[in-house]
């Protein structure tokens, strides 16, 4: 977090400690922050040439919006199939001119990786393209909870759940006795 603070993508927010547990900072995306994730998504979903960082750019590709998503992965899929045409067609012609079959595996593959991409890649009707997250006023598509900086309701402290007061209320510890642990 801190290179991404550096280069001015995000901007650290407010720290807060609940209980025993590390200080929490909150981080926030800048305008440059998003600027720059929407042009790296498109540019990974877009060049079928940088097919190792497609996954991950699909996992992001919710920061685009639906429209310039579906747009951005129909012409991948375009792209590839102008790829596969090229690629069977010298792959004929190296048939043709004798090529020992051994030596055009590679070749085979190539188009084999290249057609299943294509047949993968989600049409318009896609349920990952036809259920694209609303968003809703302070929640956060993805996960549905509240984003950063809102408040979280909390039950009343007389409607919280109590343990049981023959429950064990003090800390556990594990300890490891001829090569077994045990919990005391």
């Amino acid at each position: 977090m801190a290179i991404l603070a550096s280069a001015g993508l995000v901007s650290a927010g407010d720290s807060s400690r609940e209980g025993r547990r590390p200080e929490r900072v909150r981080y926030a995306i800048t305008p440059d922050g998003r600027e720059s994730l929407t042009a790296w998504v498109a540019q990974a979903l877009a060049d079928p040439g940088r097919g190792e960082e497609c996954p991950a750019a699909l996992s992001f590709m919710f920061a685009l919006g639906r429209d310039q998503a579906t747009e951005i992965l129909q012409g991948r899929a375009a792209a590839l199939t102008e790829s596969l045409d090229t690629g069977e067609a010298a792959l004929a012609r190296a048939e043709k001119d004798g090529v020992p079959p051994i030596f055009l595996s590679d070749r085979r593959f190539q188009p084999a990786l290249r057609r299943a991409e294509r047949d993968w890649l989600p049409s318009p009707n896609h349920s990952a393209l036809a259920c694209w997250p609303g968003r809703t006023r302070g929640r956060n598509p993805v996960r549905n909870k509240p984003r950063a900086g809102l408040p979280v309701p909390r039950l009343p402290a007389a409607s919280r759940p109590r343990a049981a007061p023959d429950q064990r209320t003090a800390p556990r510890r594990l300890t490891m006795t001829r090569n077994r642990y045990r919990v005391k």
